[in-house]
């Protein structure tokens, strides 16, 4: 009896996770997501930091991409992030 009893605990634990994984999935991102062709890609040097104990140097990183939005298919020349 108290195996029955834990494979029904099992049982519902899963289902309550898995209704609780697919309530948290139907709120909206706060991010946008796309596909994306990136056609070229480049590291670039924008400034060095400096201390006597050493430095490091501070690089963004580029690319050209081409995604498409609402039928439209758009070319951005650059993306920038900070690395």
């Amino acid at each position: 009896m108290a195996l029955v009893l834990g494979y029904v605990a099992v049982a519902l634990l899963f289902v309550a996770l898995c209704l609780t994984a697919n309530w948290l999935r139907s709120f909206r991102s706060p991010f946008e997501t796309t596909t994306a062709k990136i056609f070229e890609t480049r590291r670039v040097v924008v400034g060095k930091i400096g201390s006597q104990q050493g430095g490091g140097i501070v690089y963004e990183a580029e690319a050209h991409v081409q995604y498409l939005t609402v039928g439209i298919s758009r070319i951005v020349g650059q993306k920038r992030q900070t690395i």
